[in-house]
């Protein structure tokens, strides 16, 4: 098992499927602060294929959306200079709290 440490930007602009070309083994996100929390966070990330990444982040604990335990899904797919994005939230109960889906365009290299 691999593990990785990259910037999160790094990832936004797309350089994760450069740096790692056809990589389907899991590594690690670190992030400074979580979307729920204001602590640190460690994310599973998956590359499937090069134009398709995957990140899973669970919190535990009390979070800023006042639930004790909260997963989110992140889905990247590129496609020239767009990026879809969708965000899946589960709730402890795994009930689904939050779904989310947009397109990014890339302004400028």
């Amino acid at each position: 098992m691999a593990h990785f440490s990259f910037l999160v930007d790094a990832i936004a602009l797309g350089d994760f499927s450069k740096s790692y070309p056809n990589s389907a083994t899991p590594g690690w996100l670190y992030r400074d602060r979580g979307y729920v929390t204001d602590k640190p966070v460690a994310s599973r990330v998956e590359m499937p294929s090069p134009d398709h990444m995957l990140i899973r982040t669970f919190y535990e604990g009390i979070t800023t959306l006042g639930d004790e335990t909260v997963a989110y899904e992140e889905n990247f797919r590129w496609a020239g200079d767009r990026r879809l994005r969708s965000v899946l939230a589960w709730d402890k109960e795994h009930q689904l709290t939050l779904m989310g889906q947009y397109m990014e365009y890339k302004l400028a290299a």
